[in-house]
């Protein structure tokens, strides 16, 4: 190798470093430390075989956030990277595009490999692969054909290679990803899997007042708002970064003399009524893949049932022919509710306020379920029948109707 060859195998190699390493973050972060290390912990950097993580939750929490924080921090130990933005949005034009990109990334920005199929993909991706140190990150999932033909076996990848997930469906994390050779014995099975929690109050507090005042510093007048509406949206990141932009924002349209705090108060009556509408739109994603019946079961949890035990539901959907046992373990794998330690139904304040509002917001047919004691009343002193009624809540504290 002459001198020019080498100075041009530097200069490529110092390119590859400066360009390959960060990804852009949100402009106001508020880094979930507790989060980030038990991620750190789960990719387990000492060990030298090949470890996939996945990073599972409902849409807004945080998930594609904390998979770039963790990136930003560890890339700088591995070879060559890839951060594979949004890949179930990507992949609606072609599986291709992605693995040329994911080969454009960890082969040093070489040009793009001519290929002619997806399986040609998948053998090529292996042989640039298979003797590096990667960390690759595959963001958004919502299919198991876009892991297999991205990041198929653990022996695609060089010793020391990390592979991270995040998806809303935990059923990705059951992909088979081992390797079909006995080479390496204290290789982990499958895919290591992380559950992304809602923010801490603290840490909630704090992002919340970064949108919605772009500053830190507590203002003293909002004090009881900014907690009234952090703890509604449950710690939910999108919600505080949407609502808390939206006051930012709106707050300048309103004239001087005009009382800010009114805006606030009616945005918190808003919440008691739906998530905003871009919150919903992130939430309507996981909901608009279930069948129709798992959607039956969906809303009569929102509605009714949340932390309620799931004995006599289960026996009103299995008579209704609801196939509740499939539906409920597609439901937690799309995490879009829990069965907790008392067997009762858990979901997330907004996940439970977004079926209400497709309830509520379903006119001519809005009164399929009533859940609110004094309409449930109502409707039943009516002379008139109402025969889109499926059903409804009597119950409420100290009400001998």
């Amino acid at each position: 190798m002459d001198y020019g060859e080498l100075i041009e195998l530097v200069v490529e190699e110092v390119l590859h470093k400066l360009s390959a390493k960060n990804v852009a973050v949100p402009e106001h972060l508020v880094e979930d430390h507790p989060q980030i290390k038990a991620v750190i912990e789960k990719l387990d950097l000492d060990f030298g075989g090949i470890h996939f993580v996945g990073i599972h939750g409902i849409g807004g929490i945080g998930k594609t956030t904390l998979a770039k924080v963790v990136f930003n921090k560890l890339s700088s130990h591995f070879q060559s990277v890839c951060f594979l933005n949004d890949v179930r949005e990507s992949s609606q034009h072609g599986l291709i595009n992605l693995q040329k990109k994911l080969l454009s990334s960890v082969d040093h920005f070489k040009s793009t490999y001519q290929i002619k199929d997806i399986g040609d993909g998948m053998n090529l991706i292996k042989r640039v692969c298979s003797d590096k140190k990667v960390l690759i990150v595959l963001d958004d999932l919502d299919k198991k054909e876009q892991l297999v033909k991205l990041a198929g076996k653990s022996d695609w990848f060089g010793f020391g290679s990390r592979i991270i997930i995040t998806t809303r469906d935990k059923n990705i994390l059951m992909t088979q990803v081992d390797s079909s050779s006995n080479e390496a014995l204290n290789q982990p099975k499958g895919i290591l899997a992380y559950e992304v929690h809602e923010m801490q109050f603290d840490r909630a507090l704090q992002l919340f007042y970064k949108h919605a005042f772009r500053s830190d510093t507590l203002v003293e007048d909002y004090l009881s708002l900014s907690t009234s509406i952090v703890r509604k949206v449950a710690g939910l990141p999108l919600a505080l970064e949407v609502i808390g932009s939206f006051l930012f924002c709106n707050g300048f349209a309103l004239e001087q003399h005009l009382d800010k705090r009114k805006l606030w108060e009616d945005t918190l009556k808003q919440l008691h009524e739906a998530p905003f509408k871009d919150v919903r739109d992130a939430l309507m994603i996981s909901y608009e893949q279930l069948e129709t019946k798992q959607k039956e079961i969906f809303l009569d949890i929102a509605c009714f049932f949340t932390n309620e035990v799931r004995t006599y539901p289960i026996i009103m959907w299995d008579d209704c022919k609801y196939y509740p046992f499939s539906a409920i373990a597609v439901l937690c794998q799309r995490s879009l509710i829990k069965i907790d330690n008392d067997d009762k139904f858990w979901m997330h304040d907004q996940v439970r306020d977004l079926g209400r509002h497709i309830i509520l917001e379903g006119y001519p047919h809005r009164f399929t379920r009533v859940w609110i004691h004094e309409d449930a009343i109502k409707l039943l002193k009516r002379k008139e029948t109402n025969e889109d009624v499926k059903a409804l809540d009597l119950t409420s504290d100290g009400c001998e109707i």
